[in-house]
């Protein structure tokens, strides 16, 4: 077998529980499961809102990762489709940056 294989399935698992933890995040909507210093600065009645965009967040770039392992497994892993993939995935942790901003901003009014 071809190393990009090995690497797709390990990068695939990889998404795939990161996957999970975002729906998890999605549907309890406990701000527990984020991490305290990401969630400490927004006001209290905010924080299931945000734990729920966060978990949509991590659901853009686990799914943007996982059709990455599977690209990588059909074509070859080249620095072009890292780039594109990569740009996508900053696409999810920008959506959670601008949330938590957004949270944070709207508190202090």
């Amino acid at each position: 077998m071809d190393a990009n294989i090995y690497k797709g399935i390990a990068i695939g698992i990889i998404s795939l529980c990161f996957l999970y933890i975002g729906y998890v995040l999605i549907k309890t909507k406990n701000p527990f499961l984020v991490h305290w210093y990401n969630i400490i600065l927004i006001p209290l009645k905010y924080r299931e809102e945000f734990t729920k965009r966060a978990g949509i967040g991590i659901c853009i770039i686990a799914a943007v990762t996982l059709i990455y392992s599977v690209l990588i497994m059909l074509l070859s892993d080249s620095f072009l489709l890292q780039v594109i993939t990569l740009s996508f995935a900053f696409i999810g942790a920008l959506y959670i940056v601008g949330n938590m901003v957004y949270f944070m901003m709207h508190g202090q009014q």
